[in-house]
């Protein structure tokens, strides 16, 4: 197997999601065996493929010497990346070389900052964060190379002044009809998929992370439809009032989760649009895994919450 600067990079599957723009390939979405990536030159190719020189054709084809794998042709060298829905991730058994690998990325452009992967689900994207000063929601509407795209990126909160080292780190991503980008969180609403994902990755910049999810919960936005949750705190005053805060958020949760939060833990959150009422949210919370902990969460425990406070009811 190929390595660059020691690490040893996995395709962890081909995955072409609906775009509809000119980069992607509209509505389809597979998935093929991992293939192992060789380099050539300044550029990654998979093992029975080639890397696409500018001006070759972008469409998906079949190697002639690996007639069962499908490949698909890009670029990753440091002038530029040319990737079509491909996604590049450590072996699992490297996952602690991850922010190596985010910080290569990030010479491509440097506001990448982590990658998030929600298992068995289509989220497995980069994390961006504009630079400051700039419009915190450049990204809204742009890829992770800041091209126009009404899909958007994964994108941390103003709210997150400390970037990732926030206390707690808030993400936001679309809810798109294909199933792309923070749709699936959605699902966390129902118990069966909350026992069968209880955790989430997100490594940053400077470290490997596994969060346990501990809480699903429905906002408001308007006030017209009772006082808004002030979800949105990257930062607090005091341990006390960050406990203050995860209380709040339990008490509005679908879902009671076998997940202990301390004054000292870290939390990430997911939030993306929803449709039960004009300009809700779905969020999802979860919190980093200690230091020597396991990961293991104890599904058994977990239920369904009789009685959360929803939207307009504080």
């Amino acid at each position: 197997p190929a390595e660059r600067q020691g690490l040893a990079l996995e395709n962890a599957g081909l995955r072409i999601v609906g775009r509809k723009d000119r980069r992607h390939v509209a509505h389809a979405q597979r998935m093929v065996p991992p293939q192992r990536l060789h380099r050539h030159g300044n550029v990654f190719a998979p093992v029975g493929g080639r890397a696409r020189r500018t001006g070759e054709q972008r469409h998906p084809t079949r190697s002639r010497d690996a007639p069962h794998a499908l490949h698909h042709p890009f670029d990753i060298g440091l002038e530029g990346l040319i990737v079509e829905s491909l996604h590049l991730r450590l072996e699992p058994l490297h996952r602690t070389d991850m922010p190596q690998v985010v910080a290569e990325l990030r010479a491509l452009n440097p506001d990448i900052k982590g990658w998030i992967t929600v298992p068995n689900t289509p989220i497995d994207y980069p994390v961006l964060q504009s630079a400051e000063g700039e419009d915190p929601e450049f990204y809204l509407y742009r890829d992770y190379l800041k091209n126009d795209d009404r899909y958007g990126s994964i994108f941390l909160d103003a709210s997150c002044v400390n970037g990732v080292n926030s206390k707690n780190v808030i993400l936001h991503g679309h809810n798109m009809n294909d199933g792309s980008q923070f749709a699936a969180i959605l699902k966390y609403g129902d118990l069966e998929f909350y026992k069968q994902n209880p955790v989430i990755i997100f490594d940053d910049i400077y470290r490997s992370g596994t969060w346990k999810v501990f809480a699903v919960i429905k906002v408001n936005t308007l006030a017209s439809q009772g006082t808004p949750f002030p979800y949105l705190q990257g930062e607090f005053a005091s341990e006390e009032s960050f406990l203050e805060y995860v209380e709040q958020v339990r008490s509005r949760s679908l879902i009671d989760c076998p997940v202990e939060v301390e004054g000292s833990d870290q939390i990430l959150t997911l939030s993306t649009c929803s449709y039960e009422q004009e300009n809700y949210r779905t969020v999802v919370y979860a919190r980093r895994v200690r230091e020597g902990e396991s990961s293991t969460v104890d599904i058994a425990q977990a239920e369904v919450n009789p009685d959360p406070v929803m939207p307009g009811d504080n």
